[in-house]
């Protein structure tokens, strides 16, 4: 399913377009990233179109472009796997351009992300979406600062459930989850 664009400060979250495939793949596949992504494959431009062409159909996802005023497309942001029934859904970000990290663009978008899958994503549940969770290797320090920045809240961690080949040892997974009731408080909107 292709989103509706969505405009921030410095930045814009737009549908992923197929100019954009080569970008996306050129951004997973880099090391930094695919380490901090379960089970990540080098991918290829022919296997992310066919992705590509799958996911506009595919209502239980929405994902973006997060394009940069100042850089242009930096990475793709999206809430995927929705379980209309319990109105829940994952967040997955990935910030592929080096130059755009540690300069607030990422919390910019990802509040933009989280005020639309609360507010305004209409997920076919009659309660809308109630909760999104975060799953994140416990090294990738930066994004689970981010998302206890914007309001996530430890939820559990998954001993041993990673192998980080780079450090040829087991890593745990750290399940952090966001309530649209917190959310809506933080943004103080009622309910």
């Amino acid at each position: 399913m292709n989103g509706p664009r969505l405009a921030g400060e410095r930045l814009a979250l737009r549908p992923i377009t197929p100019a954009d495939l080569p970008s996306i793949v050129r951004w997973r596949n880099r090391p930094e990233v695919r380490r901090n992504i379960p089970n990540q494959p080098l991918l290829t431009l022919p296997a992310q179109k066919k992705w590509y062409k799958r996911y506009l159909e595919d209502p239980s996802q929405v994902r973006f472009v997060l394009d940069a005023a100042e850089f242009g497309p930096i990475g793709v942001f999206g809430l995927t796997d929705l379980e209309r029934d319990e109105g829940y859904a994952r967040l997955g970000i990935v910030i592929g351009e080096p130059k755009a990290r540690g300069k607030g663009l990422a919390r910019e978008a990802l509040e933009l992300l989280l005020d639309f899958g609360f507010r305004k994503w209409k997920t076919g549940s009659p309660r809308g979406l109630h909760r999104v969770t975060a799953e994140v290797f416990d090294f990738n320090e930066p994004a689970i600062a981010l998302y206890r920045k914007v309001g996530f809240k430890d939820e559990g961690r998954l001993r041993g459930a990673h192998w980080d080949a780079g450090k040829r040892r087991f890593s745990d997974v750290l399940v952090l989850g966001l309530l649209r009731e917190a959310w809506l408080r933080r943004r103080s909107v009622k309910p």
